[in-house]
């Protein structure tokens, strides 16, 4: 009697260690003996191996009949037989003998074709089962070489790839015994999806280790954005009869952020893509000012396997426009990943998305007349204001104010406010230039400090950003969140909630210059002067009038 045997293999992309038979039947009836398989239940379990960051849990397995081994109820021999209508792919028919002997990368193949084949109709299987704790299993009499499918994926994930198994198996290490429970680990991935802003300034400190999701913003800045990503190894029948798998990536920038399509790269280590060869490429603006980069590989570029499995890098640079959001949700640029997952409807995809966002903040100066007792201010217009920027961290008044104004002069309208919009966080001085007609110039700038919120960054003792919220400081006092005219407060209109009203008042009376001037001195210096002539001229003239020819007082 020849024995039956069972030949052992590993699949490479699902680390799987199995049998399959190398013969068709097995001569003689001893189906209890050691050589021959036992009619008994058999176990199969998929517990999916993976990165650290990668859970499968969501996802869902199924296992196909392919072949049926089976015992003749009156010789005891067990015979194969090909079951749910599957058809040997190409030419040939499904051999056993040959089976065994297949070395692993045939056999994925093989597997991967056979998927093409799986139907919703097919009644010979272990049914869908999702992971909820790690993995799968089902109990089973039916021995039999088994197409496993990950019929579902969860979002994030990129599926494994299908595989055969035989149940049951021998093998390497007991060729002389049936193993009726067998575990398969394919191999998931973690789709991998980055979105960041290069160069990214944290809590207006520069940081190494900050991630670059959130940042702080000025209107004119131009912001460098990296967006990465992995392509998977897409196999061949992905694109058989013409089929071709999505990968797309779907980048879209907040109405404050201008595209500079010039700055557009896509790079996969140290080859840059060719546009409409390797990818194609479309940008599209609405009518709300929302623009839209789409990035779409080519299947020529996804089929070849030197492309596969290493990441692509896509950088885009956008300018701060005057249409930012002082909102405290900030201006989002969001990267979309549309990718094909089933090898069986490559047009069927996932999405996954990150985004990046940038804050902004204002300073309104609401002017009005210090001398009025009403509960509603009297607003002043006409008075001129410079924004003057502290560019090193903790310098003087005197060192700002001596540098180019940040942002020109703004001036008060009828309702007293002279707007700055578009501010990046940081330490700012307002100088009154110009005061409203009959009052006095203010003699010092005032100070506003915008700090956004933020967290210490690891293994760094600089802050980071970490959300839209910002508390302000004017001449060094905090400011309050609520406060009605005449008091500096937060501004909670829609939409400007990262603004600070500061409340300047002005006096009537006389006009002294501000901190610094000369105008008083020389007023001084004039009076004095002349108050000298007089006195001299004065006591000049006693002497004439008092003293006499010979010299006494009169």
């Amino acid at each position: 009697m020849r024995k039956n045997r069972f030949c052992t293999f590993t699949l490479i992309a699902s680390l799987v260690i199995a049998a399959l038979p190398a013969t068709l039947a097995a001569a003689g009836t001893g189906g209890g003996t050691s050589s021959l398989p036992v009619q008994q239940d058999m176990t199969l379990t998929i517990t999916p191996s993976g990165s650290e960051d990668y859970n499968p849990k969501g996802s869902s397995f199924t296992a196909y009949r392919v072949m049926s081994f089976t015992q003749n109820a009156e010789s005891g021999n067990w015979v194969w037989a090909v079951t749910n209508g599957f058809t040997y792919p190409g030419t040939g028919t499904f051999d056993a003998d040959a089976l065994g002997a297949y070395p692993a990368s045939k056999l994925q193949d093989l597997a991967q074709k056979l998927s093409l084949q799986v139907t919703d109709s097919m009644q010979d299987k272990l049914a869908e089962t999702q992971i909820t704790d790690g993995s799968v299993s089902w109990t089973t009499d039916k021995a039999g070489i088994y197409l496993v499918c990950e019929t579902k994926t969860a979002a994030g994930n990129f599926p494994s790839k299908p595989f055969l198994v035989a149940l049951p198996y021998t093998d390497d290490t007991n060729d002389s015994s049936w193993q009726y429970s067998l575990t398969a680990r394919p191999k998931g991935s973690k789709v991998e999806l980055q979105k960041v802003i290069q160069d990214a300034k944290g809590s207006y400190l520069n940081t190494a280790g900050y991630d670059g999701s959130k940042d702080t913003v000025a209107s004119g800045d131009e912001v460098s954005y990296r967006i990465s990503t992995r392509i998977p190894n897409y196999t061949e029948v992905y694109f058989e009869n013409g089929k071709n798998p999505t990968f797309r990536l779907t980048d879209t920038m907040a109405k404050g952020l201008t595209l500079m399509p010039a700055s557009i790269r896509l790079v996969s280590g140290e080859k840059t893509l060719t546009k409409d060869t390797d990818y194609t490429q479309t940008i599209d603006t609405d009518q709300n000012g929302i623009t839209t980069l789409v990035i779409a590989l080519k299947s020529s570029y996804l089929s070849v396997e030197d492309n596969q499995n290493k990441e692509i890098v896509l950088y885009c640079n956008a300018t701060v426009n005057d249409h930012v959001s002082l909102a405290d949700d900030g201006n989002d640029n969001v990267v979309k990943l549309d990718y094909s997952y089933d090898p069986t409807d490559p047009m069927k995809t996932e999405e996954i998305e990150k985004k990046a966002t940038v804050y902004s903040f204002g300073i309104e100066v609401e002017k009005f007349d210090g001398d009025s007792d009403s509960a509603q201010k009297v607003k002043l217009s006409g008075a001129q204001f410079e924004l003057y920027k502290e560019t090193t961290k903790g310098c003087s008044a005197a060192q700002a104010l001596s540098q180019e104004p940040y942002r020109t002069v703004q001036e008060t309208g009828a309702n007293g406010i002279a707007d700055f919009k578009g501010l990046d966080a940081g330490t700012y001085y307002l100088k009154e230039v110009k005061a409203p007609h009959g009052y006095s110039l203010l003699m010092n700038p005032i100070k506003v400090e915008i700090i956004p919120s933020s967290i210490s960054a690891a293994n760094e003792e600089a802050e980071v950003i970490d959300s839209g919220a910002f508390t302000v400081k004017v001449n060094g006092t905090l400011v309050p969140a609520e406060g009605a005219d005449g008091i500096t407060r937060i501004l909670d209109a829609a939409n400007r909630e990262g603004t600070v009203v500061v409340a300047a008042a002005n006096h009537k009376g006389f006009s002294l210059p501000m901190t610094g001037g000369a105008g008083i001195a020389v007023i001084l210096l004039i009076s004095l002067s002349g108050l000298a002539v007089i006195t001299c001229v004065y006591l000049r003239g006693g002497r004439g009038k008092d003293t006499g020819a010979n010299g006494h007082l009169a």
